[in-house]
């Protein structure tokens, strides 16, 4: 399953051009030491440019879709040049630190210092939570609703966040504004506050509430199984998205539910986590099912959603079964791209040992979705021929289907970044990468 001479030949005619237009002479092909280099003073001093810049004031929304709500601004600006931020996470010097701290104290607006609060605790750093602490507190309700969303996507594997429990639980009893206590709802789930469990029932139980999804996902994260009832109860009226915490729960009640909902958007998923036994033999018949019912709109993607749970559940180490779909050229693309997708919920060390595999078969696909799911799987990886498989992909999405179609640009930014080069577009490589 190696790509072919004439591929690889291809690939390392692109890598030279990359590399000498970085103005470094790489004739050899890089290695995992090679790979995402340290950043250049000029490009961290460039990072901490676009991070510290303020969003014009008369900038305005310019993300997908309407505004919902007044808040949704300030949150789009503040979680703004996402790919500046992660390179700065990612391969920013130790002396980066100190400079976001400032920043974060002294930005010159709310965004800018935002932005710093994200990249000091991307990079696995607390000098930030007492300043993130002061800003979930704030008399401006906007800039609560950003500060909590911070504060969750702050939260290690641990489980351990950059606010704690008492103060949150005290901040969700006083809190007012129904969007804020959902985001501090989703952060005390995060944090696995056992604490939270008696204020977190009484919401969902509460006529009052017109929006108990954050309720549900907290919930579903502690594994409360007295919620479930209550979950059923309120999944008449938001049925998909609750499935999800009715999956972690994974209590009969909960599993009997899913079985009975499998036509439904995310139910096939939410039988994963539960790990029932009775996922599989309830997955199967429901795929057999569809096949006599051919008005059901739903019946192809929901035969494959079922296809892939399964594959999912039937061995402890699902990667070969999900495997055997990605590399079969005569499979279905969308069953393709969403069994690459699906190695996004194997743990990453298990998943990492099949990267070599998943870029061979990435360095032959040419179906924009699926390479689209290749790079998000593999856009860190240092495995073997995953960097000639991207410069393979250069051809395949060098044009942006669609003006919200950030595939080509992020495809440019992981190359670039893996290599230590400034390449200037896609269709520059895809050139190279033919000759």
């Amino acid at each position: 399953m190696r790509p072919s001479r004439r591929t690889l030949r291809a690939s390392w005619a692109l890598v030279a051009a990359l590399t000498l237009s970085g103005g470094r002479l790489a004739a050899d092909p890089p290695t995992e030491a090679t790979l995402f280099p340290p950043l250049k003073p000029e490009r961290v001093a460039e990072l901490m440019r676009e991070i510290a810049a303020p969003v014009p004031a008369d900038q305005g929304w310019d993300g997908m879709g309407p505004v919902t709500h007044p808040f949704d601004v300030l949150d789009h600006h503040a979680h703004s040049s996402r790919d500046a931020v992660d390179e700065l996470a990612d391969q920013g010097p130790a002396r980066v630190d100190a400079d976001l701290l400032r920043l974060a104290r002294e930005g010159s607006s709310f965004d800018a210092r935002c932005r710093a609060l994200r990249t000091l605790a991307l990079r696995g750093r607390r000098d930030g939570d007492a300043i993130l602490g002061s800003l979930v507190v704030s008399p401006r309700p906007a800039e609560r609703y950003v500060a909590w969303r911070i504060a969750r996507d702050s939260v290690g594997d641990d489980h351990v966040g950059p606010v704690a429990a008492t103060l949150a639980l005290e901040r969700l009893r006083a809190e007012t504004d129904e969007l804020i206590v959902g985001r501090i709802e989703a952060y005390l789930g995060e944090i696995r506050s056992a604490e939270a469990v008696p204020l977190l029932l009484e919401a969902l139980a509460s006529a009052s509430r017109r929006d108990c999804l954050s309720t549900g996902y907290a919930l579903g994260l502690l594994g409360v199984k007295d919620a479930v009832p209550a979950l059923i109860a309120a999944g008449r009226k938001v049925r998909e998205q609750l499935l999800p915490a009715l999956g972690r729960i994974g209590t009969p009640e909960a599993v009997e539910y899913l079985i009975g909902r499998l036509d439904d958007y995310g139910a096939a998923d939410a039988l994963v986590d539960s790990k029932s036994p009775r996922a599989i033999p309830a997955l199967e018949a429901h795929r057999a099912g569809l096949e006599r019912r051919p008005t059901f709109a739903g019946a192809r993607s929901s035969a494959r959603l079922d296809t892939i749970a399964i594959l999912l559940l039937r061995h402890p180490d699902p990667c070969p079964d999900l495997l055997s779909v990605v590399e079969d050229p005569l499979a279905d693309a969308d069953l393709r791209r969403d069994a690459v997708n699906a190695f996004l919920r194997v743990p990453r060390d298990q998943s990492a040992r099949y990267h070599t595999r998943l870029a061979a078969a990435y360095a032959k696909e040419s179906t924009s979705s699926v390479c689209a799911q290749f790079l998000r799987v593999l856009s860190k990886s240092r495995a073997p021929g995953v960097t000639e498989a991207m410069l393979h992909n250069a051809a395949v999405l060098a044009a942006p289907r669609s003006k919200f179609d950030m595939a080509p640009a992020w495809l440019l930014r992981m190359i670039n970044r893996r290599l230590g080069t400034a390449y200037a577009t896609l269709a520059e490589a895809a050139v190279h990468g033919k000759r």
